[in-house]
């Protein structure tokens, strides 16, 4: 009896896990706001919640599934309650991030690249942009994108080599609506978001819904 107790937590894991994660990002937020604090024991009441209230199924991996999907949404739909419309959008992008990089969908560096793009870098120090019109800290984040990412190795190369298209594309209102230079058929949802971020950062957060 012990053994099957066992084995039947072990399959639930995944809703810990899950939980973990969603708690964890909860309370990474609340500095930025103390309205945003959510206590433990709230937050296991919302968890608790979507354990009895979750889709029934009677294969224990599709029980566990709707139990997963229930509680990142009704989660999801407590906490932004009391969230400012940028915040619950930050939210989202982190949830999601987060949930990738569990999955291993995604590596760390490409969160760093996200979130720090090349600002530990020296203008200085790297490869010489090709023109001016390339501000020095979009280059910054362009070197580290290709020092980070496998994919984005050549980058800095590419856009020395077609930097017509690439100022095209970088002067339109909206650059996330149209395609990437040389590279857009090897892009999904993540790494343009990378080369958004790291050439047009005010447009960051538009292309984060595509990716959300």
């Amino acid at each position: 009896a012990e053994e099957r107790i066992k084995i039947a937590c072990e399959e639930y894991r995944p809703v810990a896990k899950r939980g973990s994660i969603i708690y964890f990002l909860i309370a990474e937020l609340s500095p930025v706001n103390t309205m945003y604090n959510t206590s433990l024991a709230q937050f296991i009441g919302v968890f608790q919640q979507s354990m009895k209230e979750a889709e029934k199924a009677a294969i224990p991996a599709k029980r566990i599934a709707n139990i997963v999907d229930d509680l990142t949404f009704r989660t999801f739909l407590y906490i932004c309650r009391g969230y400012l419309e940028l915040h619950k959008k930050i939210y989202a992008l982190l949830l999601a991030l987060k949930l990738q990089l569990q999955t291993e969908t995604i590596t760390q560096e490409h969160f760093n690249c996200l979130v720090k793009g090349g600002s530990a870098l020296d203008i200085n120090s790297v490869k010489k942009k090709p023109k001016e019109w390339i501000k020095d800290g979009d280059w910054l984040n362009i070197i580290q994108l290709s020092m980070s990412i496998p994919m984005f190795k050549e980058l800095p190369d590419v856009i020395a080599r077609n930097e017509g298209a690439w100022r095209q594309w970088y002067d339109q209102e909206a650059p996330e609506a149209v395609p990437v230079p040389d590279v857009d058929d090897r892009l999904d949802k993540m790494h343009k978001m990378l080369i958004v971020r790291s050439l047009r950062t005010d447009r960051t957060m538009v292309t984060a819904d595509e990716y959300i």
